[in-house]
């Protein structure tokens, strides 16, 4: 049959779920089947046996889109303002002439980071998918 889960608890290692012929049914955590965690709202297929669920398997759509959900992402403009950041601070330094050594060489490095991570900026906002690594 299959069901969502309503709750897991991992102090208790015990669940509940709710089967598509309306009733609830409760499982331990020995009855989970699957590599994955099981997590509220995930859909399941198992075997109702009275009130329990038996061999409890998480569903693969909802394990696979929990994991890509799960995943953060940073997109190229946060590449994009550090790299102009690094290039204007330079231009601070190089200008008022604070810097620890000398400006223009300051100016260089900063001028240079700021061009890397720009580039990096621009590759990452050219891909076609953002969940590319």
């Amino acid at each position: 049959m299959k069901g969502t889960i309503l709750d897991f608890s991992i102090q208790t290692n015990t669940g509940i779920v709710s089967g598509d012929d309306g009733k609830r049914y409760s499982f331990a955590g020995a009855e989970w089947k699957d590599s994955a965690h099981p997590a509220k709202g995930m859909t399941v297929d198992f075997e109702p046996k009275e009130n329990l669920a038996t061999g409890v398997y998480g569903s693969v759509s909802t394990i696979s889109q929990k994991k890509e959900t799960g995943v953060k992402k940073t997109n190229g403009g946060t590449f994009l303002v550090f790299g102009i950041g690094f290039i204007l601070i330079g231009v601070v330094r190089l200008v008022t002439g604070i810097s620890s050594g000398d400006p223009t060489t300051t100016f260089v490095a900063h001028l240079g980071i700021g061009i890397i991570l720009i580039a990096i900026g621009v590759y990452r906002m050219s891909r076609k998918s953002d969940s590319q690594p």
